[in-house]
């Protein structure tokens, strides 16, 4: 099939460039948000993620106490439940470094 049969052809939109004036950017609401307000925004969302890990963190700390005081306590499932607690700490810890 030859190009004359694929109908005009619709211009490309540019590729996206940076701008000097901003090296922080983040997309919100299918837009773009550049400078301080990008860099409060990306704030904002890191303190989530490390409010929402820390009540995971409580959650799993919770879930080892209850299971240690059982009698027939599986310390396959404590140990498991103690590295996923530990890995919560860890990107909690990375992310606090980030703000």
């Amino acid at each position: 099939m030859s190009a004359a049969h694929l109908g005009p052809r619709i211009p490309l939109p540019p590729p996206a460039v940076a701008s000097p004036e901003c090296d922080s950017t983040v997309k919100l609401n299918g837009g773009s948000v550049c400078g301080p307000l990008a860099e409060e925004a990306q704030a904002m969302a890191v303190d989530a993620r490390i409010r929402e890990l820390g009540n995971r963190h409580r959650t799993l700390d919770e879930q080892i106490q209850r299971e240690v005081t059982r009698p027939t306590a599986d310390s396959l499932h404590v140990r498991e439940l103690k590295q996923r607690k530990l890995r919560i700490k860890e990107e909690i810890s990375a992310l606090e470094a980030r703000v």
